[in-house]
């Protein structure tokens, strides 16, 4: 056998880059990121989670709580006041489940701004969070008010896999 034409070669190589490309593109057509870093904010995003922020988490110590650095740095930069980091860097947690809980309950911090890390106090906040983004301006799945108790996340997946009986 002899050696690849360069109009096979440029096939395959446009095969094998396409499904990860698609993802990518749907990944962000979210404004999300599979990496667990955290999407830009807008200078307007920016400016409605600030206002909202400051309207909604007043008499608390923590301003929010967040499971990455990326996505709460702005927010600390603008705002100057102190965050709950979750996470220092992937996969490493600081604040436990049950710590987050306590703070939740004793109204030390309301909200939560969490991006793709798989981390149990960031978890805990999704159990225990009802989705407020649109109402801060932020894209879904962004911006999160606690509670102290768990109550499940429905979201238009879930839902809809409800509605339609298997078989």
């Amino acid at each position: 056998m002899g050696p690849a034409s360069p109009s096979a070669t440029a096939c395959c190589l446009v095969l094998a880059l396409a499904l990860p490309a698609g993802y990518a593109v749907h990944v962000a057509s979210q404004h999300r990121s599979n990496a667990g870093l955290a999407s830009r904010l807008t200078p307007a995003q920016l400016d409605g989670l600030s206002r909202y922020l400051a309207a909604h988490s007043s008499g608390t110590r923590y301003e929010f709580a967040s499971s990455a650095v990326f996505r709460a740095a702005p927010v600390i930069v603008r705002d100057g006041r102190p965050v709950l980091m979750l996470a220092a860097q992937p996969g490493l947690q600081l604040v436990s489940p049950q710590r987050l809980s306590a703070l939740v309950a004793n109204g030390s911090v309301r909200y939560a701004l969490l991006s793709n890390r798989p981390i149990a106090s960031a978890q805990w906040a999704l159990q225990h969070g009802r989705d407020v983004s649109r109402a801060a301006g932020l894209p879904p799945h962004t911006l999160y008010r606690l509670t102290a108790t768990a109550h499940r996340q429905a979201t238009a997946r879930s839902t809809h896999r409800a509605a339609r009986p298997r078989g």
